[in-house]
């Protein structure tokens, strides 16, 4: 067991004199340096990007879902218009042999004034969710203009 661990150790030892800076050799120290400052700047735009993207993508796909349900509720509630038309049809002629056509114009008016309380519903919702979305992607946007103005500073521009 001793065996292993010396062994390990000189191992360990040898990987660290390779990682030790040298003071011989300022323009390697540099040079990595900024690499090391270009990688994390790099890295982090990169997060930002693919923030901003993410959310970007979000709110179309929130738009498209809004549209999408605004067009169904508004074809059912031509549908129902439609049928709600046949019914006054019916019940607006002198003589009436079925009496139940009041009570489907009643129920069809109703249905109408429910699609458009899910409508106005929908907008509301939807506005909702793209504030929310908006709000983080000026967050996102403000930290990437951020990041992009601290590397002019350093890089000198």
């Amino acid at each position: 067991m001793e065996e292993y661990s010396n062994t390990s150790k000189d191992y360990l030892e040898n990987r660290l004199k390779n990682y030790k800076p040298t003071t011989t050799n300022s323009y390697k120290e540099n040079n990595t340096a900024n690499s090391v400052v270009e990688t994390i700047f790099t890295d982090r735009t990169r997060s930002l990007k693919s923030t901003v993207n993410k959310l970007l993508a979000e709110i179309e796909l929130r738009e498209n879902l809004h549209a999408d349900l605004k067009s169904r509720i508004d074809d059912d509630i031509c549908k129902c218009g439609g049928y709600l038309q046949e019914v006054k049809f019916w019940t607006d002629r002198p003589y009436n042999p079925d009496t139940n056509f009041t009570s489907r114009k009643t129920n069809l008016e109703n249905q109408i004034f429910s699609l458009e309380e899910q409508k106005r519903t929908e907008d509301l919702t939807c506005w909702r969710d793209l504030m929310f979305l908006k709000k983080y992607l000026m967050s996102a946007l403000k930290d990437y203009w951020k990041l992009s103005k601290s590397r002019a500073v350093l890089e000198g521009r």
